[in-house]
């Protein structure tokens, strides 16, 4: 049976395809060195390590390499491991995830929970992880969406839920026409994936009334991945639907599907 980093690592931005990664967002990424990993793990496990981490000679070098990345997206870029976002981060509720400042973009990785985690399992597996500036895209708090993807063969469309999601209108007037321009999409991804069983994070954008998918990002196929919508418990939940909160008359949350 493989082991959390062995399922996860294929995922990591860093491992697609430049053909997988065409349909995603720009992004530029840069591999730790080992002096790099060591700092940024040492910073992310110590209530005064951002202090030490800034000043030292690791610092200097990782900085200098991430603010020549930030001068190709000169109106903020979003920061992240290859493997997971800081969106835990203190600062984020400061500052939002937009950065435009080396700086400030490591100080938010080194401060976030899910990061010191990637860390440490890196440097367990002598994994030299990297780090990326993504183009900042809005995304609208309706347009992501969870896909699942088992021997190469969709088994079900999800909205993305979370704590206190709504349903939303733009799913419910839209959910015929969503599932289309998804499952559209994913079949194509499936045949750029080097993985037979993923989980697709999908986010739709509006241009004029036109809706175009992007990927967003891959997560392993197995319970550490939020199922959403649908049951890892149950073995014939995955039925190939697309599911998605419905408001009846009375208002309330309902899961719809169709298929």
């Amino acid at each position: 049976m493989m082991n959390l980093f062995e399922l996860s690592r294929p995922t990591y931005l860093e491992n697609w395809s430049p053909e997988l990664a065409r349909f995603s967002i720009p992004q530029i990424g840069l591999r730790l060195s080992e002096d790099e990993l060591s700092a940024m793990e040492k910073a992310a496990s110590s209530p005064v390590g951002w202090n030490e981490f800034s000043t030292s000679t690791a610092f200097k070098g990782l900085h200098s390499r991430f603010a020549e990345i930030f001068t190709e997206f000169p109106t903020g870029g979003f920061v992240r491991l290859g493997s997971r976002s800081p969106k835990d981060s203190i600062l984020v509720a400061k500052n939002s995830l937009r950065v435009k400042d080396a700086h400030l973009a490591l100080q938010m990785l080194v401060s976030s929970a899910r990061i010191r985690q990637d860390l440490s399992l890196a440097s367990q597996n002598d994994y030299l992880p990297y780090i990326f500036v993504r183009r900042w895209i809005e995304i609208e708090p309706w347009a992501e969406f969870r896909c699942f993807v088992k021997n190469r063969q969709m088994v079900g469309i999800s909205q993305y839920v979370g704590h206190n999601t709504p349903a939303y209108k733009e799913i419910n007037e839209n959910a015929a026409r969503f599932f289309f321009v998804l499952r559209e999409r994913l079949s194509t991804l499936i045949d750029y994936s080097h993985l037979d069983y993923a989980v697709f994070d999908i986010v739709l954008q509006n241009d004029c009334d036109k809706f175009t998918a992007c990927l967003l990002e891959l997560n392993p196929f197995c319970l550490r991945t939020d199922a959403c919508l649908f049951d890892w418990r149950k073995a014939d939940d995955f039925d190939g639907s697309f599911r998605y909160l419905k408001i009846n008359e009375r208002q309330e949350k309902l899961t719809a599907k169709i298929s």
